[in-house]
Order: structure tokens, then C-alpha cells, then sequence
């Protein structure tokens, strides 16, 4: 499925970077200083709805479907759900 395709590729991206010297491993708008946990939780659930609109329009799906497949490939790839929604939510394009 080529979704599955793109969504690979964005967690190739987010891996390499996170295994990089001095790269964040998690969304830097979501780490530890954030401020209180119900504020660091809003803040993930902003950047899992962004996300979730951005592959919902860009492959013409339900917004519950594009869930699902964000879901489940963070699962399968063990990248959490927020890292890869921050940069799906930054990062428009997944052409690649």
C-alpha cells in the first residue's frame, strides 16, 4: 500500500534522526520541559489531530482510517505515535 510506503519512509527519516548525536528523540514540543503532564498531553493530542487531518486529505480517507494507519505503523516500526505525527503534521509533503 503506498501509504504504508510513506509512512515507512517518514519513520526511516525520524529513526536516523533520533539515533543522531544531539537530535531530539522526541516531538521538541512535547519533551519533559514542557510544562505540567495535562499540558504536555493537550499538546500531543494537537499534533495527533494535525496529523491525522494531513493524511486523512492527502490520501482521501477518513479521518478514523488515517488514525488507524498511524496507528498501526507506529506499532509495527515501534516509533511512537507523537514523533511521527510531529513531523507528519511539519512535513506536508509525503512524496517521499
Amino acid at each position: 500500500m503506498a501509504v504504508e510506503m510513506r509512512l515507512q519512509a517518514i519513520s526511516m527519516r525520524v529513526s536516523t534522526r533520533g539515533m543522531r548525536a544531539g537530535a531530539p528523540a522526541i516531538a521538541p514540543y512535547v519533551s519533559a520541559s514542557a510544562g505540567t503532564a495535562v499540558e504536555r498531553s493537550v499538546l500531543s493530542a494537537v499534533l495527533t489531530e494535525q496529523a491525522k487531518g494531513v493524511l486523512a486529505a492527502r490520501f482521501s480517507c477518513t479521518p478514523e482510517q488515517a488514525l488507524f494507519l498511524l496507528h498501526e505503523h507506529c506499532r509495527r516500526t515501534n516509533v511512537p505515535v507523537t514523533v511521527l505525527a510531529h513531523h507528519v503534521a511539519l512535513h506536508h509533503d509525503l512524496s517521499s
